[in-house]
């Protein structure tokens, strides 16, 4: 989204262009700066540069995993590409299932980078670029910086005051195209947001996008949302799901993801993207807002999970869960506040099937350690970090990377729908 001043940039420097294309700027940084001319870029990449005079290829992934990308190395064969059927489809590729990333993908209901369900190919992280010299294995290396500690001098008003500023101007660079924008909208506020800054910066035929459901009155927002694109006259469309229409979806998704993702909402996204992918090539939504801003609950079992003493609410806790109805949320809880150390309670904040739970529906024991480790390698160099934060950073690269991201943009991009995400915005 840079891409223009990173070009004046370089033509100051002596670099000339032959288009007017962001991909062209990649180039020209990569000339001028090499690998470290990653850090450059404020936008949703997955790309490849392959260096001639140095016989090395060079992948990359932005830094919070908007896009993603697969790689295989085997027998001296290197192969990568954006959708894992692809390589897949390889005459050397053999498709098996990788035991311990189905129990990865059971425990947290993804498969956390870099691995994924299939044996020998990997996903690249938020934030990594790989280099692979002909001839020779490839190495990986987080290129991202680590967060900074949590800054907490300006008030509370003036914090939201700079954060309007900056997501303001965030919205107005991702809407930037020869084509018209269009909001994905739901109930909440995180894409209203978006959807009044878009209008605010008068974004021609501007529409916003619905889905609803037709049987769970509780989760349908259709009429919250109409309300909110009626209140700044944008014209609003909408789709509703039933049981029979959510479940003819389901393979068609199951298809498009590759590999597993077991988020209810795949589905109902699948049927917003066709719809606004009837009028529009681009949208915007209001996704990534909760990660790294600490918009879940999980965040405040954090909170209170991390200060002295709190252990001691799990007993009544796992009562509460066992006596009352509905309440894998808190037999979670429970169990946070019964982990010892923090990254044992990020794992239990996350897991689905209970360790105990996996060993009757596999029949073998899952290790924690091994859950852990999945979280260790993002984790590093964020010791300096009070825990929330370390959570937060977690989450955003974990989950948000590697469940609502990556299934938000294979599903989108199914309905050829390009859709951005200025919460996400690097600034």
């Amino acid at each position: 989204y840079n891409y223009r001043e990173l070009r004046e940039d370089l033509e100051r420097r002596g670099h000339r262009f032959a288009t007017a294309t962001d991909t062209e700027v990649i180039v020209h940084s990569y000339e001028e700066a090499g690998p470290e001319s990653l850090k450059s870029f404020n936008g949703m990449f997955a790309l490849a540069v392959w260096d001639a005079p140095r016989r090395l290829l060079l992948l990359a992934r932005d830094p919070l995993g908007i896009k993603p990308l697969y790689y295989l190395e085997q027998d001296g064969k290197f192969a990568f590409a954006s959708e894992a059927k692809a390589l897949l489809s390889l005459p050397f590729v053999t498709p098996e299932v990788d035991e311990e990333s189905l129990d990865l993908y059971l425990t947290f209901r993804f498969v956390p980078s870099p691995r994924t369900l299939f044996r020998g190919i990997r996903k690249l992280g938020p934030g990594e670029m790989l280099i692979r010299p002909e001839g020779q294995l490839a190495h990986l290396r987080r290129y991202a910086p680590p967060p900074p500690a949590p800054d907490l001098g300006p008030s509370r008003e003036d914090w939201a005051e700079g954060m309007l500023v900056e997501l303001r101007s965030a919205v107005k660079r991702q809407m930037m195209g020869d084509v018209p924008v269009g909001i994905l909208l739901s109930g909440g506020m995180d894409s209203a947001a978006v959807l009044a800054l878009a209008a605010e910066a008068g974004g021609p035929t501007l529409r916003s996008y619905t889905v609803g459901f037709a049987e769970s009155p509780k989760e349908d927002e259709v009429v919250a949302a109409a309300e909110t694109a009626h209140h700044f006259g944008v014209e609003h469309l909408h789709v509703t799901l039933n049981a029979a229409s959510y479940r003819e979806r389901l393979v068609p998704s199951a298809y498009s993801l590759d590999e597993p993702v077991a988020t209810p909402s795949v589905a109902p996204y699948a049927a917003l993207c066709q719809l606004a992918s009837e009028q529009h090539k681009l949208v915007l939504c209001g996704q990534g807002a909760d990660e790294p801003l600490g918009g879940y609950a999980r965040h405040l079992g954090e909170k209170l999970a991390s200060l002295p003493f709190m252990g001691g609410l799990a007993p009544p806790l796992r009562l509460a869960a066992s006596t009352l109805q509905g309440t894998e949320r808190l037999q979670r809880l429970s169990r946070v506040f019964r982990a010892r150390g923090s990254v044992a309670r990020f794992v239990e904040a996350f897991t689905l099937f209970t360790p105990e739970e996996m060993r009757r529906l596999r029949g073998r024991s899952v290790d924690a350690r091994r859950l852990e480790a999945a979280m260790e390698p993002i984790l590093r160099g964020t010791e300096h970090l009070d825990s929330l934060a370390r959570f937060l950073f977690l989450d955003s690269r974990f989950s948000l990377a590697d469940d609502l991201l990556l299934y938000g943009d294979k599903i989108a991009m199914a309905s050829s729908l390009e859709v951005r995400v200025p919460f996400l915005d690097l600034e």
